[in-house]
């Protein structure tokens, strides 16, 4: 049973023209919003009126209101119009007498209660013609049956959170036509991967697009990895797969073994399946890089639909602001003020409208922050926000908050806007960021109060007591700061943790080219006081990052730094033959520089092997392969270097090594070998020798 609430007047009035085209047999003309002289559905032959239909919307209402309404307001509407047949239609449920009352007051226009259709008739309607439900997806999110049986069906326990994730985004979609041309990409080859810049509406229009599936009966399937994919797949089950941001969410990660092998390999089963989709999406820039470090994906061809401006239209930005405003919970005056038509136009349309702003200005609990107290104080303060994002910010910024407040801040852009760990923790990257800032020192209390003043006025506390920002647009500030007064720097020479220099090397600082702020974080990350104290996790990630150097700077000029700490790595025995094997992809063979401490890095690990083959010893086939990866990838470096160690090394060993390589080969069988390393076994045996 259906109450309605979930519908906006004019989704109701669409749905209420809907039912009665069935019921009736005939077409319904619908207008744009607007006054509506009593008519929101008609049919007309010869300018005659044969029906007008109206309908009013008073699902959070009741009888008492309806009836004033109509007494004060329609019923002198009807008399102008004179119509042959006069529907009312409401959301509301009425009783015989209720009927009967409106039937009294319009004196003859309503010929009978049947037409009087309330709640109960409308859910009459949908259950005799169920197929008109499906065009409206806030129905299915009101219908607590309908979803839990729909959440209740997945057997996975994050297809069923996501599920419940997305009732919201369903609230505030608009189709666009990038959904058109997904939907029919879908249709056609059974997948497609949703991209576009962050902010456009990506995941909004996954989700979109997987209820028009769930709602045919397949089995939802929200994965973070493609062996979830494989793990769940079920010939016998019609299934959708959805897998958001599925190269990272903010950069490109790194691919485990074959991982871009077996997504290619799953799309195609998916491809040729008839009951199987698969919903993926990516930031366009990322899919462009994984693009060009994986071949596998580069030849793949994918099916995408990019996202574009162009998609909204001045008509969508409006009706993504009205779907925002609609289902916000400001008071009902509020809406009403923001959804008239020149405010409309006056911040949907300004040039710097996002949904972010959007999202912000329709908590009641930031427009209070503001001190926003009536309706024209929140379409002024609406319109200062799309004017100065940043400049909101800079006066409570210098000249409300101290220097603790303000290294507080600091920190936490650090740390992505959001820390989620121990309070202790953060309390102490904010007493570095103080020192270094400032020179001055944090004491427990002083930590204590800047938290309790900074919560709702620039940061949200959760009920995890994880912290973030309370608006999108301080990040933009604090850059804008860090920019305008070369800060950047600063804030590596504060940071302590892992988390904010990973942030730092991978969000802001440019790679693109030397400089002192990259050169301060390879200080910081092959620092022993630094990597001494990361966990054995850490400290691998840590190794990833400095062995990608050469991908970055192509150049030996940050080996000083980096060769204690490879020698530390090697010195504590960490990782094995299987790591390096892993750890050799991160560096293309044309980036990596002679003599390069990276280079030499994975050679050390080659001379025990080389041993055992002069020794006529057994090697594994993981030995084997990466004494000949090495020689593969870095012949070139290898040859012109000044490590006359290795090059004698291949020299004398050469034969042996081609004969455990081939030994490999024969054993191998072809159709089971996954790994490139196969293949490197093979080249090898055709490189000259050094």
């Amino acid at each position: 049973m259906y109450d309605f609430k979930e519908l906006n007047d004019k989704e109701f009035e669409l749905l209420t023209r809907d039912l009665l085209q069935k019921e009736l047999c005939l077409r319904l003309e619908t207008f744009s919003p607007g006054k509506d002289q009593g008519i929101d559905c008609l049919y007309n032959i010869d300018n005659n009126l044969d029906i007008v239909v109206q309908c009013k919307h008073y699902a959070n209402s009741n009888f008492s209101v309806l009836f004033n309404k109509l007494k004060k307001e329609e019923l002198k509407k009807i008399k102008k119009l004179q119509p042959q047949r006069y529907i009312l239609v409401t959301s509301l449920s009425l009783t015989l007498n209720n009927k009967q009352k409106i039937i009294e007051l319009f004196g003859g226009y309503i010929k009978n209660t049947s037409d009087i259709i309330d709640n109960n008739s409308l859910n009459n309607f949908l259950n005799d013609y169920p197929e008109i439900k499906k065009n409206y997806s806030k129905l299915w999110i009101k219908d607590s049956d309908y979803i839990e049986n729909l959440i209740n069906r997945q057997t996975h326990n994050k297809s069923r959170y996501k599920l419940k994730n997305i009732k919201y985004c369903l609230n505030i979609f608009v189709p666009t036509q990038s959904f058109i041309d997904a939907k029919k990409k879908l249709l056609e080859n059974n997948y497609v991967i949703i991209t576009g810049i962050q902010g456009t509406g990506k995941t909004t229009l996954a989700n979109a697009l997987s209820w028009e599936y769930i709602n045919e009966d397949y089995d939802f399937i929200y994965i973070t990895d493609v062996n979830e994919g494989w793990k769940l797949f079920n010939e016998n089950k019609k299934q959708i797969f959805y897998y958001d941001d599925f190269l990272g969410s903010t950069r490109l990660e790194t691919l485990k073994r074959n991982e871009d092998i077996e997504l290619i390999d799953f799309i195609n089963v998916i491809k040729h399946e008839n009951d199987k989709k698969f919903i993926l999406t990516s930031r366009d820039y990322i899919l462009n890089d994984a693009e060009k470090k994986s071949e596998k994906f580069y030849r793949a061809n994918f099916v995408i639909q990019k996202i574009q401006e162009t998609d909204f239209s001045d008509d969508i930005k409006k009706e993504i602001y009205k779907k925002h405003i609609i289902s916000s919970t400001l008071p009902n005056d509020y809406k009403t003020e923001l959804l008239k038509e020149k405010n409309i136009k006056a911040i949907a349309l300004h040039k710097n409208y996002s949904p972010r702003i959007i999202e912000y200005i329709t908590n009641i609990d930031n427009l209070k922050a503001h001190g926003v107290c009536c309706v024209n104080c929140c379409k002024q303060l609406s319109t200062f926000l799309l004017d100065n994002p940043v400049e909101l910010w800079k006066h409570p910024f210098y000249e409300v908050l101290d220097n603790t407040g303000r290294a507080f801040l600091y920190t936490l852009h650090t740390f992505e806007g959001k820390y989620e760990d121990c309070f202790e923790i953060f309390e102490k990257a904010v007493s570095s960021a103080l020192s270094v800032m400032f020179g001055e020192t944090l004491t427990g209390k002083t930590f204590n109060d800047t938290l309790h003043f900074l919560d709702g006025f620039f940061i949200n506390i959760d009920e995890d007591y994880s912290i973030s920002f309370k608006n999108p647009s301080i990040i933009d500030f604090l850059d804008y700061e860090c920019d305008k007064n070369n800060l950047w720097g600063v804030l590596i020479d504060f940071s302590i943790y892992s988390d904010q220099l990973d942030w730092l090397y991978y969000e802001r600082i440019s790679h693109e080219e030397e400089n002192e702020w990259y050169e301060k974080l390879i200080m910081k990350f092959t620092n022993s006081k630094f990597y001494e104290s990361l966990s054995e996790q850490d400290l691998r990630e840590n190794l990833g990052k400095i062995i990608s150097l050469p991908n970055d700077i192509k150049s030996n000029v940050y080996d000083k730094y980096i060769t204690e700490f490879l020698n530390y790595i090697i010195l504590q025995n960490l990782i094995d033959v299987n790591d390096i094997l892993e750890y050799i992809e991160y560096v293309e063979s044309y980036n990596m520089p002679v003599n390069s401490a990276v280079l030499n890095f994975f050679i050390e690990f080659c001379y025990p092997i080389f041993k055992k083959i002069n020794y006529n010893e057994e090697i594994s086939r993981e030995e084997c392969e990466l004494v000949c990866a090495i020689v593969v990838r870095y012949i070139e470096q290898i040859s012109v270097s000044q490590n006359s160690r290795i090059k004698h090394e291949i020299f004398i060993n050469m034969d042996n090594l081609r004969k455990k390589a081939q030994q490999f080969i024969d054993t191998d069988n072809p159709n089971n070998i996954q790994s490139i390393y196969a293949d490197n076994l093979i080249d090898y045996t055709s490189v000259p020798q050094v």
